[in-house]
């Protein structure tokens, strides 16, 4: 499962693959964020860098 957390309210968000996180951000930052409108290009940048992998505790 890959996580990433919001950059504007902290809420995580998760996936399985980073395409689906990808698109998961995007949604959030529309619906969560209306004035924060995030193109495709830098949603998959932010997930490139700051997304990781979830583990088990």
């Amino acid at each position: 499962m890959r996580v990433i957390e919001c950059n504007a309210c902290g809420e995580v968000l998760a996936a399985d693959t980073d395409q689906e996180l990808v698109r998961r951000l995007r949604e959030h930052m529309a619906i969560e964020h209306q004035d924060a409108i995030l193109a495709q290009a830098a949603a998959r940048e932010l997930v490139a860098s700051h997304a990781y992998e979830a583990t088990d505790s």
